[in-house]
């Protein structure tokens, strides 16, 4: 009779694969924090490019592991309950990954307020540059019609 190691005979392959996937999930929200503090170091043009095209790959991956967990909780629906440990250490996964998730959301909510805040502000010296460029060719065409400014300088 063969002896199996007693690890082996408690390893369920589908709760690995559920455990491997919240814990994949969890480093990349701590990835993306990494991403977000970076980026707000540098709340110039180069940093709000940098921050919309991180957003897009977000999205993306955001909806590629929706397709996966959708596929694993299929799969853990229909098959049986893992052991209580194994339960347990599912759980304090997932729960770790909702608090990731929770928190890397109202990082990137913060950080897209402070983009729109910051794009509110270049829309308004954009503004202001305009009513100053329609000032000066006001001011420039007074003092061409009082013959201060040459019209050929």
């Amino acid at each position: 009779m063969q002896h199996q190691k007693p690890d082996e005979t408690l390893a369920d392959p589908l709760a690995d694969r559920v455990a491997s996937f919240f814990e994949r999930q969890i480093a990349w929200y701590g990835c993306v924090l990494d991403d977000l503090a970076s980026v707000e170091s540098q709340f110039d043009e180069k940093g709000l490019d940098a921050l919309e095209a991180r957003r897009s790959v977000y999205n993306r991956d955001i909806a590629e592991q929706a397709t996966q967990l959708k596929a694993l909780l299929a799969e853990w629906q229909d098959a049986p309950k893992p052991p209580a440990p194994e339960l347990r250490r599912i759980r304090a996964l997932a729960r770790r990954a909702e608090e990731s998730a929770a928190h890397a959301a109202g990082e990137l909510q913060r950080a897209s307020t402070g983009t729109d805040a910051r794009a509110e502000e270049v829309r308004r010296n954009l503004q202001n540059l305009q009513k100053g460029r329609r000032a000066f060719s006001g001011y420039r065409q007074l003092l061409l019609d009082t013959g201060l400014l040459d019209e050929k300088a």
